[in-house]
C-alpha cells in the first residue's frame, strides 16, 4: 500500500515537471531521487529487491548521522556486515582515517561520490526500466 501510494504520487508529479513521461524517466538522477520522498520510497524498495540497499543506506547514514566509527565498521572493511563496493583507494583512505581517529563526514566524501556514481550508473538505470516506472 505504501509503495502504491508513492508510485501514484510519482506518476502524478511527473507531468507537472516534464510533459514527456519518457523524458522524465531518462532525466531521473540519484541526487534528485533522494530528495523527493515518493521517488526515494520506490528506489529504496527496488534497491532492497535488487540486494543493493546497503549503498543507499550508507549514503543516507553518512549524511544524517555522526557516528562515523559505526558507519565505518558496518560498511567499509573487507567482510563488514553490509560492505559496500568502493575502490581499494577509498577503502584504504577510510581505514587510515579510522585508525588515526580522523573519521568525519568529510573523510567519507570520496566514498559517497563513488557510491552515488555507481548507484546512478547501475541501480538507477535498472530502476528506470522496471515496471515501477511504467505508466
Amino acid at each position: 500500500p505504501k509503495l502504491n501510494a508513492a508510485l501514484q504520487k510519482v506518476r502524478d508529479a511527473i507531468p507537472a515537471f516534464i510533459e514527456d513521461h519518457n523524458a522524465a524517466i531518462r532525466a531521473l538522477k540519484f541526487s534528485s531521487v533522494v530528495k523527493f520522498e515518493p521517488f526515494k520510497t520506490l528506489v529504496t524498495a527496488f534497491a532492497k529487491k535488487e540486494f543493493c540497499f546497503e549503498n543507499l543506506e550508507f549514503h543516507n547514514k553518512v549524511l544524517k548521522t555522526s557516528n562515523f566509527n559505526k558507519i565505518y565498521l558496518t560498511y567499509i572493511p573487507e567482510g563488514a556486515p553490509k560492505q559496500i563496493n568502493i575502490s581499494s583507494a577509498n577503502r584504504l583512505a577510510l581505514e587510515d582515517a579510522y585508525k588515526s581517529g580522523g573519521l568525519n563526514r568529510e573523510a567519507f566524501r570520496d566514498a559517497l561520490k563513488e557510491v552515488e556514481k555507481l548507484f546512478q550508473r547501475d541501480t538507477m538505470n535498472r530502476f528506470k526500466t522496471t515496471l515501477y516506472m511504467r505508466p
